[in-house]
């Protein structure tokens, strides 16, 4: 226990109060010698703070050896250099440092501090100083490896609820074939009666040509004798003598109007416009024409014989 704590407990206060003021200053006296101390000499200042040179604190160096031999034109100082630019080496002369460069050890992109220098630097900044031959921005830093590409995986994406691929396209098929037959049975309704009414007309027309030489002989035996000639007369055969395709029979006359004519029958089983109907070609004697007639639809009768 300290004197003054002993006295104060058997003497005056004033005397306790003045031990204590004196006890305060010499510790005061003792921290202040504390920080006024020099670091032990193993400890050195590593300057400003750099790339792998710590926070610029006083922290223990590692020393390698001197050069044991200062070369001319070099400046003598105290010089640092970071080892793969993370541990701190010095301090060394800067004929170690040029000696270092030429060995290969140390690089033109080499971290170094030198004593007055207010960073660290690449030792291609200090190239003319301690003489070294080498061009700016020397590096032996090896390039970047090219970037790796990273593969991207594609998810599938989930499936959506509702209805599968095959439903739809059942639902499609089934659609387009309504329409299909819709569209057939329309095309259907259009052209069939159109066909069979070009069938029809076709057989009229071939019937009215069949007929043509046989008018041909009614004028000139009308016109020699002064009368129709019938069936039978002079080259003239019987009705179903000229029957051909689709003409049963053809009769040779005298209609009721006094004209001189041919009928011609057809017979066209199946077909109901044209079975059993009739084709008239009438024939006048004064005007030396013939008119076409007949009991067929006109829309299945040729031009010359609608009426």
């Amino acid at each position: 226990m300290p004197g003054w704590k002993r006295r104060c407990s058997s003497t005056s206060p004033s005397r306790c109060t003045e031990d204590r003021r004196r006890g305060a200053s010499r510790a005061t006296v003792s921290a202040r010698a504390a920080l006024t101390t020099p670091p032990p000499d193993s400890w050195r200042h590593a300057g400003p703070a750099g790339a792998g040179a710590g926070s610029g604190k006083d922290i223990p160096a590692r020393h390698d050896a001197p050069h044991p031999g200062q070369p001319q034109g070099v400046p003598v100082s105290q010089w640092f250099y970071a080892e793969g630019n993370r541990e701190r080496r010095g301090p060394l002369p800067a004929a170690s440092i040029v000696e270092l460069f030429r060995s290969n050890r140390i690089a033109g992109d080499t971290l170094v501090w030198r004593e007055g220098a207010s960073d660290w630097r690449p030792l291609t900044d200090f190239a003319a100083e301690l003489g070294l031959d080498m061009p700016a921005g020397q590096s032996s830093a090896p390039p970047l490896p090219p970037p790796v590409q990273q593969a991207y995986i594609i998810a599938p994406a989930p499936p959506r609820p509702g209805l599968s691929g095959c439903a739809v396209a059942g639902i499609v098929a089934a659609v387009a074939g309504v329409a299909l037959l819709a569209i057939g049975g329309i095309l259907a309704a259009i052209a069939i009666p159109a066909y069979n009414s070009y069938l029809t007309r076709a057989k009229v027309t071939a019937a009215w040509a069949q007929l043509q030489p046989l008018t041909q002989d009614v004028a000139r035996f009308a016109s020699a004798s002064g009368h129709c000639p019938v069936n039978g007369d002079s080259g003239f055969d019987s009705p179903e003598s000229y029957a051909a395709g689709d003409v049963a029979s053809v009769r040779i006359g005298r209609f009721e109007n006094g004209h001189c004519g041919v009928e011609a029958r057809f017979q066209v089983p199946g077909r109901q416009a044209l079975d059993g109907k009739h084709l008239w070609l009438d024939y006048d004697t004064q005007t030396a024409t013939w008119t076409c007639r007949s009991d067929v639809a006109d829309q299945h009768l040729p031009a010359q014989c609608r009426g």
